[in-house]
């Protein structure tokens, strides 16, 4: 057990020295497909197509302690504050999901629901990494 410990230690630290972006761009795909395409598409199919604004939301909550996790251990490094960090990476995110609203809707006129959902999300991709960088992680985060 002692060895699997080890190799997971040796594993992380070569993982955080890779930069920040690249690691954020891998989380962040990562986390997509967890949220905008196997939950949406999940509760949309359960839903039905007309409800995708529901399945949106649905995912999105659903999603949030996940990425939470996967950003705060894998991305930005930082330990403690978990409370903070969360409260302030859903902030984030809630402005990431207001932000994809309007994409959504002005989208669904020109695709369907599934491609216009995928596109909306590639849209905040940049928004949600500078709040979270700056806003929701903002000091002790590993560069």
């Amino acid at each position: 057990m002692r060895k699997i410990i080890e190799a997971y230690r040796a594993v992380y630290r070569a993982w955080m020295r890779a930069p920040q972006k690249l690691r954020y761009l891998l989380v962040g795909g990562w986390n997509y497909v967890f949220a905008n395409i196997l939950l949406y598409s999940l509760l949309l199919y359960l839903l039905g197509g007309a409800r995708a604004q529901t399945a949106l939301f649905l995912a999105f909550l659903l999603s949030t302690l996940h990425s939470f996790m996967t950003h705060k251990t894998f991305v930005f490094g930082t330990r403690g504050r978990h409370a903070r960090e969360y409260v302030r990476c859903v902030a984030a995110w809630s402005a990431g999901y207001l932000l994809n609203i309007p994409l959504l809707w002005a989208l669904m006129h020109v695709a369907n629901p599934y491609l216009a959902q995928y596109i909306a999300s590639a849209a905040v991709i940049a928004v949600t990494y500078f709040l979270l960088k700056h806003f929701a992680f903002g000091r002790g985060h590993v560069q």
